[in-house]
């Protein structure tokens, strides 16, 4: 029954910016608590993780309190990736930026 309403749900998705949206919307058709083990939820999940935003984390974050072992712990694999990702562009950002405060990373590892 949760597979044939996946499905349905897929097909009736309206084409939106980009996978992340598409799978957003398929997400919140289900009922919290309800949302189906399928192949397309698993996917639509990554798909979010993939795109790397942080305004998907509080969709994650409510997966991974309220649904299955497995959708939350798909769910955290994709928040994970969302994360590092951030982690990485604000380390690139400050590389890029040449930040020469005392005591900032750039200028901790020039002094040593």
């Amino acid at each position: 029954m949760f597979q044939l309403f996946a499905i349905i749900a897929m097909l009736q998705a309206p084409a939106l910016a980009g996978p992340a949206d598409d799978a957003a919307m398929l997400l919140s058709r289900f009922p919290s608590g309800g949302v189906p083990e399928v192949p397309a939820v698993l996917q639509a999940i990554k798909d979010i993780g993939d795109a790397g935003r942080d305004e998907d984390l509080p969709l994650l974050a409510s997966l991974i309190e309220q649904e299955s072992t497995k959708i939350g712990n798909a769910a955290t694999l994709a928040a994970a990736r969302i994360t590092a990702d951030t982690i990485i562009a604000s380390a690139d950002a400050v590389r890029a930026a040449g930040t020469t405060e005392p005591g900032s990373p750039t200028r901790v590892a020039d002094e040593h």
